[in-house]
């Protein structure tokens, strides 16, 4: 009898004791489950809100040449690739303007194009090509937006009717600070204001120089001054570096404009 009443008595203690080692774990799991969750909570909240998350900037190149020939007129390049056509392989560098760094870099495709994927912020994006001027362009990429840069090449090609160049030291030399004139016809108005101003002597076509990118095909020059007769003007053109005479085929005068254009979607 007291046998039996002993093994209750260990029955009851031990349903006790476990009774005891459940609540207590229970209590626990209650204290752990809760950071857990707003752990969880939190993580959720950073997708659903990223901080560091990133943006797209999609830059697009194109140019266009206008070709106004020795008679009256104007002629659009469209077949031989530069009316709204892409410029492939231009070098583009984009650089973090808050911290000061260089991000990435990279050359247009074949369409024009070049996508970098970059973290929220202010951007300077720099064509490193001659056609651009080495143009920098101020972009902000948001995250989870797309920023769009085109960037418009317009150029226009003079063919001279005849040119003069006035070889004071008969060097053989066209030298930066002599007279080059340019005669192209008096309805083709030739300012040069604002715009980039080369001289072509190669004979290669204006198309060509400009899709290859080739400016050993150009010599940098600037407007000065014209002069008027009944049907033509001369352009007066000094070089930005010596000419030698003997090696000129022909003369062209190329003048080029950039825009550009930022949107956001």
């Amino acid at each position: 009898m007291n046998q039996v009443k002993k093994d209750q008595f260990t029955a009851v203690a031990m349903l006790a004791l476990l009774l005891l080692l459940t609540s207590v774990m229970v209590v626990n799991l209650d204290k752990f489950s809760s950071p857990a969750a707003t752990s969880f909570g939190e993580v959720i909240g950073i997708a659903k809100n990223p901080s560091n998350a990133k943006g797209l900037l999609v830059v697009n190149v194109e140019t266009n040449l206008t070709l106004l020939p020795k008679s009256s007129g104007s002629v659009e390049v469209g077949n031989q690739g530069l009316l709204d056509e892409p410029v492939r392989d231009l070098y583009v560098s984009v650089s973090n303007i808050q911290n000061g760094s260089r991000s990435v870099s990279n050359l247009t495709n074949t369409a024009g194009q070049v996508v970098f994927s970059l973290a929220s912020s202010k951007y300077e994006v720099e064509f490193v090509d001659w056609r651009l001027n080495f143009t920098k362009v101020s972009v902000e990429v948001l995250a989870g937006e797309i920023t769009s840069l085109r960037a418009y090449v317009n150029a226009t090609g003079f063919f001279a009717q005849s040119f003069n160049i006035i070889d004071q030291y008969s060097s053989n030399y066209a030298l930066s600070w002599e007279q080059v004139y340019i005669q192209v016809s008096s309805e083709q108005i030739v300012t040069g204001v604002g715009a980039n101003t080369f001289i072509a002597t190669s004979g290669d076509s204006l198309a060509t120089v400009l899709n290859t990118g080739n400016f050993t095909d150009l010599t940098s020059a600037s407007i000065v001054g014209s002069l008027q007769e009944e049907n033509f003007d001369w352009v007066n053109v000094q070089v930005g570096s010596p000419v030698p005479i003997q090696s000129i085929q022909s003369m062209q005068l190329l003048l080029m404009n950039v825009t550009f254009k930022v949107e956001s979607s």
